[in-house]
């Protein structure tokens, strides 16, 4: 009985974009990850409640493996798109730095910030 309440909230947390993009760097091979990883950032409106939304980034090691996850989620009302462009620049900043602090290559999120400026990117924002 204990075990249930765990299992229902890992079972949330792979709905939500925290959880998505922990899997991402988990499961390499999985293709429909592949957005998520080449541009470091992950975009969810209403997946586990239709009136929420999130956007998170990855924090990486040294050994270059996937160490922490920062996001910012709330009512998808509040997500315009020049909220999500701030939210997504201070996630960055935040993200580089902490990888940085831990030994992390921050040369990465360049990479991916270029990803995720080009048209037709499959995480953009509604």
């Amino acid at each position: 009985m204990a075990a249930e309440p765990l299992k229902t909230l890992l079972r949330m947390t792979e709905q939500h974009d925290l959880g998505k993009l922990m899997l991402a760097f988990d499961q390499l091979q999985d293709p429909q990850f592949d957005a998520a990883r080449r541009e470091l950032i992950l975009h969810s409106y209403g997946e586990i409640e239709a009136d929420m939304a999130g956007i998170a980034v990855p924090v990486f090691g040294a050994d270059g493996r996937l160490r922490g996850v920062l996001t910012v989620s709330g009512p998808s009302g509040r997500f315009t798109k020049t909220a999500v462009k701030g939210i997504e620049e201070a996630l960055w900043s935040a993200a580089i730095s902490l990888t940085a602090r831990i030994g992390g290559d921050v040369a990465r999120f360049e990479t991916a910030r270029r990803a995720a400026k080009k048209p037709g990117r499959a995480s953009a924002q509604r």
